[in-house]
C-alpha cells in the first residue's frame, strides 16, 4: 500500500526560501509554492514529432535528493519576457537559468505580491522568449523555436511541438 504524505512547513519555507533565491532543483518539474514537487517525464512522441511531458506524482520538496547542495539547482532566473494579466492577478514570466543557459523556466507569480504561483522548468529547452495566454493555456515560446504548451491551472501536462511544424508569426 503507498502511503501519500502532504507537505510541511518546511516544505513550504524551502520553496518560498527557493524562490525568492531564484532557486529550484535540477531537474524537468513543476514546483507549487506548498512544497509539492511534480517531476515531468517524456510520456509520448506522436507521428508529427510532438512530444507530452507529464507528471502522475509529487513529491515534497524536502525530499528531493541533496535538495541543499548547490551543484544540484538551477540558480539565477532571468526573465526575458513577462505578462501581466491584471484581470486575474496574475503575472507570467519565463526565461532562462544564469547557472545553466540550456535551460528555460516559465513561472505563474502574483501579480499584487510577486508570490509564486507555479515554476516550470525544463532542462535542455533552451530558453524561452515568448509567453502567451490562449484560451487557458500557456504558449512558451523557446528561443530554437519550440513551443511549450501548459495549462494555466494546472500546468502537469505539457506539450512540446518542434521548430519545423510551426508556421512563422
Amino acid at each position: 500500500m503507498r502511503i501519500l504524505y502532504d507537505t510541511t512547513e518546511l516544505d513550504k519555507l524551502l520553496t518560498k526560501r527557493m524562490w525568492a533565491n531564484e532557486q529550484c532543483p535540477y531537474l524537468d518539474l513543476i514546483m507549487y509554492p506548498d512544497g509539492k514537487v511534480f517531476p515531468l517525464s517524456m510520456t509520448e512522441t506522436n507521428n508529427l514529432g510532438i512530444r507530452v511531458m507529464e507528471s502522475d506524482s509529487w513529491t515534497p520538496i524536502s525530499q528531493l535528493p541533496n535538495i541543499d547542495d548547490t551543484n544540484n539547482l538551477n540558480e539565477g532566473f532571468a526573465a526575458i519576457f513577462s505578462k501581466e494579466l491584471p484581470e486575474i492577478n496574475l503575472k507570467i514570466s519565463c526565461g532562462e537559468c544564469f547557472s545553466s543557459g540550456e535551460n528555460g523556466f516559465i513561472s505563474a507569480s502574483r501579480l499584487s505580491s510577486g508570490e509564486l504561483v507555479w515554476l516550470a522548468f525544463f532542462v535542455a529547452s533552451n530558453p524561452f522568449n515568448s509567453v502567451d495566454l490562449s484560451d487557458d493555456s500557456i504558449i512558451a515560446r523557446s528561443t530554437d523555436a519550440r513551443i511549450f504548451s501548459l495549462a494555466l491551472r494546472n500546468p502537469s501536462h505539457v506539450k512540446i511541438i518542434p521548430a519545423e511544424y510551426i508556421r512563422p508569426k
